[in-house]
């Protein structure tokens, strides 16, 4: 099965490896995901704001990557309660 059509998975830690590009858009579809953890690897760009879509996150560790860009208000959802994007390269306002 791909990663998208895990839609029970309340967890996915991803932390401390060496995985590049962007972050991908099928994320989203996981809707009962409250933990995303992609912290310490290379990804790179910005920080999609399909991010918010993900209606039951509470957190989201996105620190110690590549991002550059400016911090999206679409980014943040209602039910965040950490949200880490430390040692990146943002710049901009905090929404």
């Amino acid at each position: 099965a791909e990663l998208s059509e895990l839609t029970r998975l309340s967890t996915l830690g991803l932390s401390r490896n060496s995985l590049y590009g962007t972050i991908p858009t099928h994320f989203v579809r996981l809707r009962k995901l409250r933990f995303l953890l992609l912290n310490h690897n290379k990804f790179e760009g910005t920080i999609p704001t399909l991010i918010g879509q993900l209606s039951s996150i509470w957190y989201l560790h996105l620190g110690s990557n590549q991002f550059k860009g400016t911090l999206p208000q679409q980014a943040f959802a209602p039910s965040m309660q950490d949200f880490d994007v430390s040692n990146n390269q943002l710049t901009g306002t905090i929404p």
